[in-house]
């Protein structure tokens, strides 16, 4: 792909998922590396948010709109309520039944977190987060959490079943670029935004390990495996560094 920005593997493995700065989405067969589908969106790269779950892929637009797409199929699934505020960093829940979104303007309300049905498109309530922005989301792999890092260097938890903010920890002050929990969403990996990442405790916010290397022009994910005994993080000359979890997690990785 030319000039790919973000990447991501559909459940299954057999389709890559891809967004270019020129705001191209596209799928690809792994097995061939043929392209399935594309679509030109009306806005470029790091002005939109995308996230993936089944074969949905979920766009968000700085016009406040959010709209689901079927990677399989190359459709436009669901256009999501509009949100009328800027919108860019997104995330499905694992069940694939809620989308989230967050603005990242200064404006009013700030910081504020937009979720949908996505069976219907239709908007549910919404979080005020007291930041100018959303910087980063995931949800935890049961589904139960989501966790959102603000402009104001704090990352909130969120009770997905009532919508509603139980618990806030001190992100690096940095900035976040990612989020991704471990399997059991005891742990929260941080990458941040200039060449480091952080692991926390999500009971209380405790860090337990930091990594950073010299090249800090750059910022890559940090993300756990599906079994949760390693991590992985892009590192500044362009390699990726494997981390080993103890199987206790009793003392740092």
């Amino acid at each position: 792909m030319t000039r790919g920005t973000d990447v991501g593997i559909l459940a299954g493995g057999d389709l890559l998922v891809s967004l270019t700065l020129k705001g191209l989405l596209q799928s690809w067969s792994v097995a061939d590396g043929a392209l399935r589908h594309e679509l030109q969106l009306d806005a470029i790269q790091p002005e939109l948010g995308m996230a993936l779950q089944g074969n949905s892929v979920l766009v968000t637009s700085p016009q406040g709109h959010a709209f689901l797409w079927d990677a399989r199929r190359g459709e436009q699934v669901r256009e999501l309520e509009n949100a009328s505020t800027p919108l860019k960093c997104c995330a499905l829940s694992p069940d694939g039944r809620l989308a989230v979104s967050g603005t990242y303007e200064q404006g009013h309300p700030p910081g504020t977190l937009r979720f949908w049905e996505t069976a219907t498109g239709k908007a549910l309530s919404s979080i005020d987060l007291d930041a100018h922005s959303v910087k980063a989301m995931a949800f935890e792999p049961s589904g139960e959490r989501l966790a959102v890092a603000t402009s104001e260097n704090q990352i909130h938890l969120i009770e997905v079943a009532n919508l509603r903010r139980v618990r806030s920890l001190a992100a690096p002050p940095v900035g976040t670029h990612g989020l991704s929990f471990s399997p059991d969403g005891s742990l929260l990996a941080v990458a941040c935004s200039m060449a480091c990442f952080i692991i926390l405790r999500t009971e209380d916010g405790q860090q337990l390990f930091s990594h950073s290397d010299t090249n800090d022009m750059q910022a890559s994910s940090a993300l756990f495996s599906p079994d949760g005994r390693t991590l992985v993080w892009g590192q500044g000359d362009g390699t990726v560094g494997v981390w080993g979890l103890p199987p206790e997690r009793s003392t740092p990785p």
